[in-house]
């Protein structure tokens, strides 16, 4: 199957703010490029090109504690393209970029990565096993 996930690598325009909307918790932010182009030996603003994104859970919460405006991340995730009709009911484009991974990009920056604690599952008890999937049986290599 073809999968639909992207990934781009921008600023961001602003600092991501946590939100939270029926007790799911998300963060809304844009990620944008500034072309440069030159001419006659001078370097001139080029293109602007954008990305609205979203993320939600953990993700959205990783985003906001680590990132700031400014900083350039790679980002992949899930890219939709739709229309919306805005206050003066005009339709105006409406693509997003819905947020699976990001990090600090190392292109321009010392990227230094230390590995999140994460909490213990939960588990039942401690059973004894009932079923033996290999056994020492002659020839079979076991000790």
């Amino acid at each position: 199957a073809l999968d639909p996930d992207i990934q781009i690598e921008r600023n961001l325009t602003a600092t991501p703010e946590l939100k939270t909307k029926n007790g799911q918790s998300y963060t809304r932010f844009l990620i944008a490029k500034n072309d440069r182009v030159k001419v006659n030996g001078q370097w001139e603003k080029g293109e602007r090109t954008s990305v609205s994104c979203v993320a939600y859970d953990q993700e959205a919460e990783m985003i906001c504690r680590t990132f700031q405006r400014g900083h350039m991340v790679v980002a992949a995730g899930r890219f939709t393209m739709g229309a919306r009709r805005n206050s003066e009911g005009v339709v105006v484009p409406d693509n997003q970029l819905t947020i699976r991974m990001i990090g600090a990009s190392p292109r321009f920056a010392t990227v230094h990565i230390e590995p999140a604690q994460r909490a213990q599952p939960e588990t039942g008890p401690v059973v004894a096993p009932t079923t033996y999937w290999a056994v020492k049986a002659p020839g079979s290599g076991l000790a």
